[in-house]
C-alpha cells in the first residue's frame, strides 16, 4: 500500500512540475516586443513579423499584430530561427534569433522625428518631419520625402520634393487650374479632388531651390504639411530688412509691414518736375529671397495745382509686377514688371 501511494505521489509531483515548467518557459519560444516612441509606449503600432529567408530565401510572412495600451506585441510559437519585426511601409525592421524554448524580449524605438541635409546647387537644404503621434518617415538623398501616418498598412499619406525654379514655375501653373489656388506668404496652397484628395504645397528653400509637397488620404493637410520644414543657408536679409526708406536723385522708395506673416507694402514715388511726379504701389510678398508683387501693382502719373493739391491724377496700369532685392553690398534693385518695360533697373540706397 505505501509503496503504491509513494507512486502515486511521485507521478502527481511530476505532473505539477511538468505544467509550472510549462506555464514559464513554453515551448516553442515566445517573442516579447515593446514599441516606443522617444521612449513612450505607443499603443496601437502595427507591425508585421517575418521568418528572415536565408540563402537567397524570401522572408516568410507570420501575421500583423497590434500593440497593446502598454506598447507591447507578444508572439508565440516560433521554433529555432532568425526572425524580424518590420511595419508594412518597410521603414522599420529589428531581427532577431530564438534559440529555443523560453522568451525573448526585443525593442523598437521609433524616432520623434527624421531629418536629412543635402546639398543642392552648393546650397545645404535641410529637410526635416515631426513624426510625434505614431508618423513614420524617411527622407532619401535626393531629399525626397516619404511621411507614414503610423504604422499600419496603406498609410502613407505625403511625399516631398526637391526641385528648381524652372520645376517650380512650372508646378505653379499647373496648381493654378485645381479645384482652390491660393498665394499666402510666400506659400502656395491648391488642391485637387481626385477621389480620396490631392493637397500640394510650395514654398521657397534657398536661393532658386523649392520644395513641393503631395498630401493625401487626410482630413487635415495643413496639419500635416506643418510636420515638415525645409531651410536653406541663411544670407542674412530677412524680409523686415526691406522696410523703410530707399533714394535715389528725385526716387524715394517705401516699404511697410503688411497685414498677414511675410506682406509688404511697397509705394515709390518719382518726381518728374515740380508739379508731377509718378507713383508706384505694390502688395508684396517675402519669398525667402526677394519682395515680389505678381500682378497687382498699380502706377499713377499725378499733377498738382498751384495749391500744392491734385489737380489730375492718371492710372497707368494696375496689372503690374515687380521684384526688390537687397544685394551684397546692403543695395536695393527695384525692377518693375513687363507692364513698364522701358523702366529697367533701379538700385537705391536706404536712409539712415
Amino acid at each position: 500500500m505505501k509503496r503504491e501511494l509513494f507512486v502515486i505521489l511521485a507521478v502527481t509531483l511530476a505532473a505539477v512540475f511538468a505544467l509550472s515548467a510549462g506555464a514559464i518557459i513554453p515551448f516553442p519560444g515566445t517573442v516579447i516586443l515593446s514599441v516606443t516612441q522617444d521612449g513612450e509606449p505607443l499603443a496601437g503600432a502595427e507591425l508585421e513579423l517575418y521568418r528572415v529567408g536565408r540563402y537567397g530565401q524570401e522572408d516568410t510572412f507570420l501575421g500583423k499584430f497590434a500593440a497593446d495600451a502598454n506598447g507591447r506585441i507578444t508572439a508565440g510559437h516560433l521554433t529555432t530561427g532568425e526572425y524580424c519585426w518590420q511595419d508594412s511601409s518597410r521603414v522599420v525592421r529589428e531581427e532577431f534569433r530564438v534559440t529555443g524554448a523560453g522568451f525573448v524580449r526585443t525593442a523598437i524605438d521609433l524616432p520623434a522625428s527624421v531629418s536629412r541635409t543635402i546639398t543642392v546647387d552648393g546650397a545645404d537644404i535641410t529637410i526635416t518631419a515631426d513624426l510625434s503621434g505614431g508618423y513614420l518617415g524617411e527622407i532619401n538623398d535626393y531629399g525626397t520625402l516619404y511621411l507614414y501616418e503610423d504604422t499600419g498598412a496603406e498609410t502613407q499619406v505625403c511625399n516631398g520634393y526637391v526641385m528648381d525654379r524652372e520645376e517650380y514655375e512650372t508646378r505653379v501653373e499647373e496648381c493654378r487650374g485645381y479645384d482652390a489656388f491660393e498665394e499666402r506668404d510666400g506659400r502656395i496652397a491648391a488642391f485637387m479632388d481626385g477621389g480620396y484628395g490631392n493637397y500640394t504645397y510650395l514654398f521657397p528653400a534657398a536661393r532658386d531651390v523649392y520644395y513641393m509637397l503631395v498630401i493625401d488620404n487626410v482630413t487635415d493637410a495643413e496639419a500635416v504639411a506643418a510636420r515638415v520644414t525645409v531651410s536653406g543657408p541663411d544670407d542674412g536679409v530677412k524680409g523686415d530688412d526691406y522696410l523703410g526708406t530707399w533714394v535715389v536723385g528725385r526716387c524715394a522708395l517705401t516699404v511697410e509691414k503688411g497685414a498677414e506673416e511675410n506682406a509688404y507694402l511697397v509705394r515709390v514715388i518719382w518726381g518728374n518736375t515740380a508739379a508731377e511726379v509718378s507713383e508706384w504701389e505694390y502688395a508684396c510678398v517675402f519669398d525667402g529671397e526677394s519682395l515680389t508683387c505678381s500682378d497687382q501693382g498699380v502706377r499713377r502719373n499725378v499733377t498738382f495745382g498751384e495749391d500744392g493739391e491734385i489737380a489730375e491724377s492718371e492710372t497707368v496700369f494696375e496689372n503690374g509686377a515687380a521684384s526688390l532685392t537687397i544685394g551684397e553690398d546692403g543695395m536695393l534693385t527695384w525692377i518693375d514688371s513687363e507692364a513698364d518695360p522701358d523702366l529697367g533697373a533701379t538700385v537705391l540706397e536706404k536712409t539712415a
